[in-house]
């Protein structure tokens, strides 16, 4: 027998710091947008621009030659393949597109002997309701002043552009809620890419009850969801860099790439196929449900569950480490084991009476936190 030696504990901290700089490095090599990447953007949608297929009241300052100088990428952002903070108009914007070329869209006209032909005014208008009360499920009947606006007009260009902003997610649900104070404001658009309101981070570091005012808001933005249409809303990215902050101090939703109607995440579930366990059935942070190894269209957990586990109690390296760690001791007991409850058991469906209850419980916590005023 031959003692086997211990590792070290400066070896074993070397390598979990090489293994967290490798991870880094190949998911900000993979998903970063760089600087090439910017200047091919903006070439692409310049060119498009300059030969009438696109436009849109953010498309002179993208063409002016400032954008490449001045622009910040932000990486990571794997539903997307253009984002960067750019200032316009002397305002922070960021600025988004799906995709980064107007060709990787689905194209709004047909080709008949080489030409191509778009389709009337009112025809356009039917499209463009017909798909948007398909994803949304609402009766949506909207006009030609609802749809041409921030610089399109009823035109080629124009259709192009309408068409390939609505066929981004993120752009049609941040379009959908503009009037809620829940997603960023829409800025400006040109052709597929579109400007929203630069929003502040959100900060673990700040004073507990800081962080208590900004959990508060969260709260309602997640009642909100609940709440606003004819179903729920389902926010199946939960992350604390999803949510920034504006200017008037509301808590908003910066990405929505996974933000999808209830019905619209079960079906996306169900199509997962085969299964072994829940987990192969989860949508992003969304939990699935594996029955007789098939996923079937059911979710099982709801937006609180997920921003209690990802937001609010967080995890680094085994410890709790979110958005309301380090409570003040008169209610830290308290809300670590409300929050316990509010993560719920996995596989374990919970009520909506339930749901309502924890909130209410985390709220009345939150509340005694903060100073009276």
């Amino acid at each position: 027998y031959v003692r086997r030696p211990k590792t070290s504990t400066v070896v074993k901290t070397t390598l979990c710091f090489s293994c967290c700089a490798l991870l880094w490095f190949v998911g900000v090599t993979t998903f970063s947008c760089s600087n090439s990447s910017l200047d091919e953007f903006i070439a692409s949608v310049c060119e498009s621009y300059k030969n009438g297929q696109l436009e849109g009241n953010l498309c002179s300052f993208l063409c002016s030659g400032a954008v490449p100088r001045n622009a910040h990428c932000h990486p990571n952002h794997r539903g997307k393949d253009i984002v960067f903070s750019v200032q316009w108009n002397a305002t922070k914007v960021i600025v988004k597109a799906k995709k980064s070329l107007l060709t990787s869209y689905e194209r709004v006209y047909e080709e008949e002997n080489g030409k191509r032909r778009y389709p009337s005014t009112p025809e356009f208008l039917g499209m463009v309701n017909e798909n948007l009360n398909y994803v949304l499920h609402k009766n949506i009947v909207l006009t030609e002043d609802d749809i041409f606006v921030n610089g399109i007009n009823p035109t080629p260009a124009g259709m192009n552009t309408v068409f390939a902003l609505l066929q981004q997610n993120e752009y049609l649900f941040t379009w959908a809620l503009q009037n809620t104070n829940t997603v960023p404001k829409i800025m400006g658009v040109c052709g597929h890419a579109y400007a929203v309101e630069f929003l502040r981070p959100l900060k673990t570091s700040e004073p507990f009850r800081n962080r208590a005012k900004i959990a508060l808001d969260l709260l309602k933005t997640v009642a909100f969801l609940s709440t606003t249409m004819d179903e729920g809303i389902q926010q199946c990215d939960m992350k604390v860099d999803h949510f920034g902050i504006d200017r008037a101090g509301n808590v908003k939703i910066t990405d929505l790439d996974a933000l999808s109607l209830h019905s619209t995440v079960q079906r996306n579930i169900a199509a997962t196929g085969s299964c072994s366990s829940n987990k192969d059935c989860d949508y992003f942070d969304c939990s699935g449900h594996c029955t007789s190894e098939q996923c079937d269209a059911l979710l099982l957990d709801n937006n609180l569950q997920r921003v209690c586990s990802n937001i609010f109690m967080g995890r680094l390296l085994g410890r709790y480490s979110g958005l309301l760690a380090g409570a003040p001791d008169s209610i830290a007991s308290e809300l670590t084991s409300t929050l316990e409850t509010c993560m719920g058991k996995p596989g374990v469906l919970v009520t909506a009476n339930e749901t309502a209850l924890i909130q209410e419980k985390l709220q009345g916590l939150l509340q005694r936190s903060l100073p009276l005023e």
